[in-house]
């Protein structure tokens, strides 16, 4: 149609999104090879967790993602592919230094708290 998209302020919702590219560690690449990489997509509270050169653990689904020609709506046959992250975990950040309220342990515990059917 020719008609440029136009940004409704106020009615617009967005949202944080950010696309990365992992490669594999050097030292854990085939001798003579270059590291692989992958790339990773994250959202929302994922967004901005990983900073460059840090050694992270990734969990997702891995995705083959269409890729349309440029001009028609049909894809060329080729996939990009792609992780969509659920969850990221920076490797050497020990987790035994984390302290809890008894305000974090109540609330942690207050979802297992149920009383069983009685049969």
């Amino acid at each position: 149609d020719g008609k440029s998209l136009e940004t409704e302020f106020g009615l617009s919702t967005y949202k944080d999104h950010q696309t990365i590219t992992l490669q594999e560690m050097p030292e854990r690449a085939p001798m003579g090879q270059l590291p692989r990489s992958v790339e990773l997509v994250l959202d929302h509270d994922l967004v901005d967790r990983i900073k460059p050169g840090d050694r992270v653990q990734v969990v997702g689904v891995y995705r083959a993602l269409a890729t349309a020609v440029s001009g028609q709506s049909a894809t060329s046959g080729l996939f990009k592919t792609a992780v969509l992250v659920n969850n990221v975990q920076i490797l050497g950040r020990d987790a035994s230094h984390l302290t809890f309220s008894t305000d974090d342990v109540r609330t942690i515990r207050k979802p297992c708290q149920w009383d069983a059917p009685a049969w």
